[in-house]
């Protein structure tokens, strides 16, 4: 009976897998494979940064999110928390000015990088059509998206394969 349990829940697991990178797929058919969008931005802190150069030696991850996402709240911290272990850009999609977006972030306490996409224009060069997604470059080319909900670990273990 336990032998039968344990087969059924491995079967179920690798559904699951298989079924979030079919959609995963399906959902980042669209997004650039290599970097051949303007990938120069002015961070919220004034900063500047270029995504292409930063990815160069190290896997970037790149999350798209917006103050109104419900899925982006329980994301969110996970995404902060992981930025200060590995470089995160985060790309706020219409989220207000930066006068607002700051307020919201100071809120929540994000620590992340933050560029204010406003107007969705660098998102829609992106092709992002789905809050959150993310996107981990590497040396130029994006290697791995995943949309919707997704946990620390599976950002962490994206980032590690997009190397190979």
């Amino acid at each position: 009976m336990k032998r039968k349990w344990l087969k059924e829940i491995a079967v179920s697991l690798v559904l699951l897998v298989v079924m979030t990178i079919a959609i995963d797929i399906w959902r980042g058919r669209d997004m650039p494979n290599t970097l051949n969008v303007n990938t120069q931005i002015a961070l919220l802190n004034g900063q500047q940064l270029d995504i292409a150069e930063m990815s160069e030696d190290t896997p970037v991850v790149i999350y798209f999110w917006a103050t109104w996402c419900g899925v982006c709240k329980w994301v969110s911290p996970s995404v902060d928390w992981l930025s200060q272990s590995m470089p995160v850009v985060s790309v706020a999609l219409r989220s207000g000015d930066d006068e607002r977006l700051q307020g919201y972030i100071d809120a929540h306490e994000y620590q992340m990088l933050t560029f204010n996409d406003s107007r969705g224009e660098w998102s829609h060069d992106w092709s992002v059509k789905v809050t959150p997604t993310i996107a981990i470059v590497y040396q130029g080319e994006v290697r791995h998206v995943t949309t919707g909900f997704t946990t620390p670990m599976g950002i962490v273990l994206r980032r590690w394969l997009s190397q190979f």
